[in-house]
């Protein structure tokens, strides 16, 4: 699933070393991926994808997200050099191949699940840190709820990247902070930005984005007393912003949420003849 529409929501992936579950499934190895991807994003975007990857050392899928220390499980410090060369230099079989060294089980389900004792973590962490190379780290706070608890929830963020392709089936809003389209528009990115200073909306759809979307003007984020200014490929148009009291109804009525509530909308295709 893609992960583009994380941009402004801090997400951590934590995954046992040795959790592949199956041939296929490989989640420890799918899991440090995210590491390259959501740091992709974020240089391809210029914001946004804060993030966290820990692959927990020697871990399978079972560990105590604490904090790291003696006897304790540690993660890697490049969960990312672990994704790129697990697979292209046969890592899984490796592991196995320790597991029926130490009376384990000798198939990766086995391997995901079964626990290690003294001589078997022993027998991991030499085959990790010096037959693979792979840096480790005791000292880092693995606690999930310390990671997500230091960032503080922006409802109106000013930049927005909007993968329609990706929207939860039982979802019924069809927002998206301060973006809405129908599901029947389930195609292309969104990229959306606000100037405060100006009071300009940047707004820039794929080229394969498969019908009309609005934006939500609303008053915790821009400025309904002056022209707001909308930028985008097809030119550039001022709007004077009509706050209705039916659209403020339907927000209420749609998230329950006073932040995200809103006061009118921009029509793209009415803005642009697109």
């Amino acid at each position: 699933i893609s992960l583009l529409n994380t941009s402004n929501l801090p997400f951590e992936i934590q995954v046992g070393i040795r959790d592949f579950y199956t041939d296929t499934v490989l989640r420890s190895i799918r899991g440090a991926e995210f590491e390259d991807t959501l740091n992709g994003y974020h240089e391809k975007y210029g914001f946004g994808y804060p993030h966290r990857v820990l692959v927990h050392v020697p871990n399978g899928h079972n560990y105590n997200d604490c904090t790291g220390g003696a006897g304790d499980s540690c993660v890697l410090n490049d969960p990312a050099q672990f994704a790129r060369r697990a697979e292209s230099e046969g890592w899984v079989q490796k592991f196995i191949d320790v597991s029926r060294e130490c009376g384990g089980a000798g198939d990766v389900m086995g391997l995901s699940y079964e626990y290690a004792d003294e001589n078997y973590t022993e027998k991991l962490m030499k085959l990790i840190t010096e037959d693979f190379g792979l840096e480790v780290n005791r000292e880092t706070d693995a606690n999930a709820v310390t990671y997500v608890s230091s960032f503080t929830r922006n409802p109106m963020p000013e930049q927005l990247v909007w993968d329609l392709s990706t929207r939860a089936d039982t979802r019924k809003d069809t927002s998206f902070y301060w973006l809405q389209a129908d599901y029947s528009v389930n195609k292309g990115v969104i990229t959306a930005s606000y100037d405060k200073e100006t009071n300009t909306v940047t707004v820039t759809p794929d080229a394969d984005v498969n019908g009309d979307f609005s934006i939500l003007v609303s008053p915790w984020l821009m400025d309904m007393s002056r022209t707001i200014t909308v930028v985008t490929p097809e030119g550039q148009y001022s709007v004077d912003v009509i706050p209705h009291e039916d659209v403020i109804t339907r927000s209420f009525e749609e998230t329950g949420d006073l932040s995200l509530a809103y006061a009118a909308t921009i029509s793209y295709k009415e803005l642009t003849g697109k």
